[in-house]
């Protein structure tokens, strides 16, 4: 399973994550132009949700133009954080300006059949949404995923146990700040000694596999 951090400059992250053949989450407002490493786009979003700010379109697009040459491992497409079949439209509607390698955002109330017929039109699916919703249905996400021949990654996911549970479920990879924001390997370290160490349960480990 490949780990994605969020960037920082930090060198001593840098080091740590090289160590451990992770990845960079790169978003449209922060990202180097200096990097060696495997990265991954995100479409700010879920940052703009957040902040209760609007997305920048124009700021996606022209980052996107930035990062494409150097061939990101995917990016995701442009949704509605918790919007349901709203951000399935919204994605839809985004899709074809976004190059492949491109992954939709699953959201709070999509359902395995509303996403089913348009899933040639993408290379991996992206498990967004709400805590609550990320714990009761992403293990259905990986499965479907893998029936139709691509990936599925589990947003914010920045723990040992969030990164065993998802190993756990053939979750292809994950992305998470907590790493890289504390400066702190143990996570890492730790799943890469043991990379199974029991059989979670999302409700046995909580909001602890996911990051606040």
């Amino acid at each position: 399973m490949k780990i994605y951090l969020g960037f920082t400059g930090n060198k001593k992250v840098a080091a740590f994550m090289q160590k451990y053949d992770c990845g960079w989450l790169f978003t449209p407002t922060n990202y180097t132009e200096n990097f060696r490493e495997s990265f991954i786009l995100d479409n700010g979003c879920f940052s703009a949700w957040k902040n209760h700010r609007e997305w920048d379109k124009t700021v996606f697009y022209n980052y996107l133009r930035k990062f494409i040459p150097y061939k990101p491992d995917f990016t995701i497409v442009p949704d509605i954080v918790t919007g349901g079949m709203e951000s399935l439209n919204f994605s839809l509607n985004h899709v074809s300006a976004v190059p492949r390698p491109r992954y939709l955002a699953v959201q709070d109330g999509m359902k395995s059949n509303d996403i089913r017929w348009h899933l040639h039109e993408f290379d991996g699916i992206f498990v967004g949404g709400t805590v609550k919703w990320k714990m009761e249905t992403a293990r259905m996400w990986v499965d479907i995923a893998h029936l139709h021949g691509i990936k599925c990654h589990v947003g914010r996911i920045g723990t040992f146990q969030g990164y065993t549970l998802c190993n756990s479920w053939e979750v292809d990879s994950v992305d998470g700040t907590n790493p890289s924001r504390n400066c702190d390997e143990r996570p890492l370290a730790m799943f890469k000694d043991q990379s199974k160490l029991g059989d979670y349960d999302w409700f046995d480990v909580g909001a602890g596999v996911v990051e606040a």
